[in-house]
């Protein structure tokens, strides 16, 4: 941490936060600020090496690449270790306590061990990790340069190429070089709820449910009564005495180039709309039920 160390020393100096006497509040405050902010960046900012589960930031990247098994409550099962077969004797030795005694180990519903999560899924949670990170460090540097903005570019250039690249053994190189990888493996996944068709191509089926080509036919004259019933009777108060309007008969000026204006206001429409505005108000006034 070296690099790091020095590019932190050289912005803001390291200051106790404990309050000396005679020492104003501010200056507390201003110190913890300088230490909260070089905490988070001694997070993003170090070389992990060959172990780079030491990091915070990786561990917790590491958490976020499992989930649990949908379907129910998780289960916890006793097993002895060296007795147990396949995926039981696998969680055993992941939970290795060194002796054959029993062990609880957390398999999930029905027994199962968790799972990984889906490539796309998991690269969300790298980019939010990339996109905070790199907040952070913007913020750390208007931070801490408030009285030279000129040196913001320079530091987060140094920033970015020491630790914030994919050659970098920092906790943000390994990010970065797995995102790469998981848009590669992305590409090639296949989905795990896919739709399946019939032999004769009439009845198509998705996570359970089942839709035949004259179902379509049903469905499309139901949403429109669903969008008529939505206009005629809610919006419109069933009004029954307003001019029909088809949009083969409206005319409209691309070119107007009068403020405000649109079709509403082209003179070619005006025997279509005239009253319009007013419309349901004159609805209202003449409906004793709508009135109350």
């Amino acid at each position: 941490m070296g690099g790091l160390e020095n590019l932190i020393t050289s912005s803001v100096p390291a200051t106790p936060l404990l309050e000396e006497e005679g020492e104003e509040e501010g200056d507390v405050s201003l110190k913890l600020k300088h230490a909260v902010r070089q905490f988070y960046l001694a997070l993003i900012c170090h070389t992990v090496g060959s172990v780079p589960f030491r990091s915070p930031v990786l561990s917790f990247w590491a958490m976020l690449s499992r989930k649990r098994p949908r379907g129910g409550k998780s289960t916890a099962v006793n097993l002895a270790r060296g007795l147990g077969s396949g995926a039981d004797a696998a969680a055993v030795a992941a939970a290795g306590t060194g002796d054959r005694r029993l062990t609880t180990v957390d398999l999930g519903p029905g027994g199962r061990a968790g799972q990984w999560e889906e490539p796309g899924n998991f690269n969300s949670h790298l980019s939010a990790l990339t996109w905070t990170a790199q907040l952070l460090i913007f913020d750390y540097a208007c931070f801490c340069n408030q009285d030279d903005e000129d040196q913001i570019p320079a530091f987060l250039a140094t920033i970015c190429k020491e630790f914030f690249q994919q050659l970098a053994e920092t906790p943000f190189g390994h990010i970065l070089q797995w995102r790469l990888y998981l848009f590669k493996v992305g590409k090639a996944a296949i989905t795990t709820h896919q739709a399946r068709w019939s032999l004769d191509g009439q009845t198509v089926e998705y996570r359970g449910m089942e839709l035949q080509m004259s179902h379509v036919s049903q469905l499309v004259v139901s949403e429109y009564q669903q969008v008529h019933a939505l206009l005629y009777e809610e919006l419109m108060f069933r009004a029954e005495d307003l001019v029909p309007m088809q949009a083969w008969r409206l005319k409209d000026d691309l070119d107007m180039e009068e403020f405000g204006g649109s079709w509403l206001s082209h003179p070619r429409n005006a025997e279509l709309v005239e009253g319009a505005d007013r419309a349901l108000l004159w609805r209202i006034q003449g409906s004793a039920e709508l009135r109350a």
